[in-house]
């Protein structure tokens, strides 16, 4: 076994640099784990998940040291929260609420804890997804709005938060590639 002895001073400012990595992991995004979902959730967009929602999914990916990966929840709500959600202004400054489908350009970065789709098009504005059955329909549907930030160029690194007033049911995930 190797051993070795520090002088004091070394010792301080080996501290030093272990409590400055630290604080640099935290800022960089390694707080996202000390919240709860709801308060990762509220955090993230600004609407709280409300008393009474059902959580379908949740979970969360993110790891090694990049910290790539997707977090993401699901939950029902009652009707009541889906119309007052829909009258007020979406999140991260966009102006309002699109109306599905998702572009394929945003949505096949989304999970929401599945394997996922592809999103395939021949013109470049038309996109039909394939994979999970479920969520392809999701994203493709004429009946949801929802609204999305592109956090790095490309959607490399992303928000979407849908809303399916059919189903009564929220859909958010966050991810980063």
């Amino acid at each position: 076994m190797l051993s070795y002895r520090l002088s004091g001073s070394m010792r301080f400012t080996t501290r030093r640099l272990f409590l400055a990595i630290a604080v640099i992991a935290l800022t960089i995004g390694g707080f996202r784990w000390m919240l709860s979902d709801s308060s990762r959730f509220l955090f993230n967009t600004g609407f709280r998940v409300p008393l009474g929602a059902k959580v379908i999914t949740t979970g969360d990916s993110h790891g090694g040291f990049h910290g790539d990966g997707e977090f993401h929840l699901v939950f029902d709500t009652r009707t009541s929260t889906i119309d007052k959600w829909l009258v007020q202004p979406p999140p991260w400054g966009n102006p309002t609420w699109l109306k599905g489908p998702v572009p394929g350009s945003i949505g096949f970065h989304a999970k929401f804890g599945t394997d996922g789709v592809g999103a395939h098009s021949v013109d470049g504005i038309n996109y039909k997804y394939s994979g999970d059955e479920q969520l392809a329909s999701l994203l493709s549907s004429p009946d949801i709005w929802y609204a999305a930030r592109e956090r790095q160029s490309d959607w490399h690194n992303g928000d979407l938060l849908i809303v399916d007033p059919t189903a009564n049911r929220i859909w958010y995930a966050e991810w980063d590639f």
